[in-house]
């Protein structure tokens, strides 16, 4: 969401201090020329201990300014903080615009979806919390704890043992911490999304576009039959495209890829993503500095004076799921699945951009393997414009719901997997999850394809001995 969507605040970056070392960066909040200071220490205190990415930090600032525009919107009509935000959370649910398209608070908030819903009041009962625990006791809560109703302790219930048996620290789990997640709920609770998951929506890129995508989207309007190759075609863009559909990679994750993580192999492929901060550094490194658990965030910053991807701010961030990673060097392998002469086709093409990748200045070098015009790091920006043309070109509307945005091709490898009755322990795998639950997701049946399956199963049926009786013939 844009600065232009809030009213009565704007960001800047700030540097918080927790002693006398580098700083942690954080956006913070300023309205009516103040800083507010308490949310810039909450979000770097919880980025500095929960390693949280950008995005959350971005979500965050967003639930609190618009918490903001709403308390300064209705300023004088509420007894206290609680008071008011139980009443926010109603505008967040049913919009501010009246029946007749009329909004005295000039908010004008069409109603949140159930996952924004959520995810605000999450965030702010967090920081309300945190804030409290703080200042001592002398704040506010916006939404304490009540004790539950039977009802909702069922619901309680069901979710604990739900978090309790899909982590990998259930043994850790006390009776003590049962007895909290199931005895008391909040004043606002979140609410239950009923609707179905992806059936929906087509969210698999089109298996036969894929070879379009890459040869018709991705060559240039100035090449010609005699054009060679790798001027003919941005080899790069057709890179970060097949290990995304062939790989199942998120499409930042290709942004992190370092020189060394590619190595052609005919014999298996080798391909891997090391988590961006704590990923294990290159050998050469790791012996050039004389310490074999040297970091990729710290290789980074003794080498090239760089932040890493997922740290940075601007054009430069990429960003970097929570996936489950071998804990020996902090990194997932890439598992290419379908098109196996493809897949021979990429190891050919990442030898040729190699030879022809633009080369970082000497005053400006870095490790990466993807590569801008000037040799600076990729922008994943660029990538996406790109990829959004090129599928226009081949008839494609870039949209997730149409089959044609970045991960739409995730989905595709996911269904892709499931298709070929590849067993959900290895999916997760393949895709890099820490629980089963995630790929869910990616290989839920479409309507269509649920409609069809049971045409089949209704034939079968009709073939088998155990058929639907007949009902029998009577008058209406």
């Amino acid at each position: 969401m844009s600065k232009s969507n809030y009213h009565f605040s704007v960001t800047k970056e700030i540097e918080i201090h927790f002693d006398q070392g580098e700083p942690i960066i954080v956006t913070g909040i300023i309205s009516k020329g103040s800083l507010l200071f308490d949310v810039a220490k909450y979000a770097a205190f919880k980025i500095k201990n929960k390693r949280l990415s950008i995005s959350w930090e971005q979500q965050l600032n967003q639930s609190i300014r618009l918490l903001l525009d709403y308390s300064i919107a209705n300023e004088g009509y509420f007894n206290n903080p609680k008071e008011m935000f139980e009443n926010f959370v109603y505008r967040l649910d049913k919009g501010t615009i009246n029946k007749s398209g009329y909004d005295p608070t000039c908010l004008r908030w069409e109603p949140r979806s159930v996952d924004s819903y959520n995810r605000m009041i999450t965030h702010i009962t967090n920081f309300s919390d945190w804030l409290y625990d703080e200042k001592g006791g002398k704040s506010a809560l916006l939404n304490p704890k009540k004790e539950a109703s039977p009802a909702e302790k069922i619901i309680n219930l069901a979710a604990f043992n739900h978090r309790k048996n899909n982590s990998f620290l259930k043994h850790t789990y006390s009776n003590e911490q049962k007895n909290e997640a199931v005895n008391y709920a909040r004043n606002v609770s979140r609410r239950q999304d009923n609707s179905i998951a992806n059936t929906e929506s087509k969210k698999s890129f089109p298996e036969d576009k894929f070879w379009d995508l890459l040869f018709i989207g991705f060559k240039k309007k100035t090449a010609t039959e005699n054009t060679p190759f790798h001027e003919a075609y941005r080899i790069d863009y057709m890179l970060i495209t097949m290990l995304l559909h062939l790989g199942g990679l998120r499409k930042s994750e290709p942004f992190h890829l370092f020189i060394d993580d590619i190595i052609p192999n005919k014999e298996g492929q080798n391909i891997k993503v090391y988590d961006p901060q704590t990923g294990l550094a290159p050998a050469f490194a790791r012996i050039k500095y004389g310490d074999q658990h040297l970091t990729r965030s710290q290789f980074l910053a003794k080498e090239y004076g760089m932040t890493d991807r997922k740290t940075a701010k601007g054009p430069y961030h990429a960003g970097f799921k929570d996936s489950a990673l071998i804990n020996n060097g902090k990194y997932f392998e890439v598992f290419f699945f379908g098109y196996p002469e493809l897949q021979e086709f990429f190891y050919e093409l990442f030898r040729l951009y190699l030879t022809t990748r633009v080369q970082p200045l000497p005053s400006n070098d870095h490790r990466y393997l993807f590569t801008g015009p000037d040799g600076s790091p990729l922008k994943l920006g660029t990538f996406d414009k790109a990829h959004q043309s090129a599928v226009r070109k081949i008839g494609l509307e870039p949209l997730l719901d149409h089959g044609g945005a970045e991960h739409c091709h995730r989905h595709a490898y996911g269904k892709r997997l499931a298709g070929a009755k590849v067993d959900p322990l290895f999916i997760k795998g393949a895709m890099h999850h820490k629980s089963l639950d995630s790929q869910k997701v990616y290989t839920q049946p479409l309507l269509a394809e649920i409609a069809s399956a049971l045409k089949v199963g209704s034939k079968a049926l009709e073939e088998s001995s155990n058929k639907v009786p007949l009902l029998p013939e009577f008058q209406l």
